[in-house]
């Protein structure tokens, strides 16, 4: 009787894990897996925000949170509100915004799964169905996958006791950023970093926006304040009066802690200036100068 060939994993990357050398820390490189190269593409039916953080890491990263789709009865829509899934049973809705790119990446067997289980503590594994995918234009299809293999993706629920936007204790990191934005350029293309910065922090805004969670991020005068391109009102002000005759609102606090990355090869291996100039054309140069140098504890 002929042994059964193990089942291969895969999964959907759309942070730190579109990059190959961030990848290879955690599952190193081999036969198997090189054998099956990423492959980039989009997930229709999500949002990946800034969200989620945890006392072993003194920044807040990405999640990803999985946008339920229409109960039945409802009419479709292809505004770009909640809770559209980018679909309506049928046809996939191409000016639907709740979609994220990242890589589709062989992880191997069951053993280098539980090693990025480990890594990707506080998310939850689920399946990703097949057709939630359509490969990238300048990408090849992602339906080869072989035969038995299983496809997941990292998630959060806003109601995860790890799941939290920003603040000053848990800012954005600008060397965490530096990872996720080279990825993107190096895997596949200077478009897609641009689409992955200005979709994940139009994702993060609609967020505050939507739940009103502004209230806990620090408060600025309107002329001050940065908001993304999509974004035509800021959060509501927070309860504590603040002297301002100007709009409040309120922004994310972000340390560009390069001069005191923990890990020297967040800065060996960045590009720097290329990613400075992804998020330049994304969201503003503005947003350049909203970074305060700092350490991330």
């Amino acid at each position: 009787m002929e042994a059964t060939e193990p089942s291969l994993h895969f999964v959907f990357g759309y942070g730190s894990l579109i990059r190959a050398i961030s990848r290879e820390r955690t599952i190193p490189l081999s036969p198997t897996t090189a054998s099956q190269p990423a492959v980039a593409a989009h997930a229709h039916g999500f949002c990946r925000l800034w969200c989620i953080r945890g006392e072993s890491r003194k920044y807040t990263a990405l999640g990803c949170v999985q946008v339920q789709a229409h109960q039945a009865g409802e009419s479709a829509t292809t505004t770009r509100s909640p809770p559209c899934a980018c679909s309506d049973g049928d046809v996939w809705m191409d000016d639907c915004d709740n979609v994220i790119g990242g890589v589709v990446f062989c992880v191997g067997g069951d053993g280098n799964l539980e090693l990025l289980d480990k890594r990707e503590a506080g998310y939850r594994r689920v399946p990703l169905p097949l057709s939630s995918l359509r490969p990238y234009p300048s990408s090849q299809t992602t339906s080869n996958l072989p035969p038995g293999s299983h496809l997941w993706i990292y998630v959060l629920t806003p109601d995860s006791p790890v799941f939290a936007l920003p603040n000053p204790e848990y800012p954005l990191a600008q060397t965490y950023i530096d990872t996720c934005v080279a990825g993107c350029i190096e895997s596949v293309d200077l478009e897609f970093a641009k689409e992955f910065v200005a979709s994940t922090f139009r994702h993060t805004w609609s967020h505050v926006l939507r739940h009103r969670t502004g209230a806990g991020l620090p408060l600025y005068c309107g002329a001050t304040c940065l908001a993304p391109p999509h974004i035509a009102s800021p959060p509501p002000p927070s309860a504590e009066p603040v002297q301002c005759e100007k709009p409040l609102c309120t922004c994310l606090p972000w340390c560009n802690d390069r001069m005191f990355a923990r890990n020297p090869n967040w800065i060996r291996d960045n590009p720097c200036e290329e990613v400075d100039d992804v998020i330049g054309k994304a969201l503003g140069s503005g947003w350049l100068a909203h970074r305060v140098a700092g350490r991330i504890a």
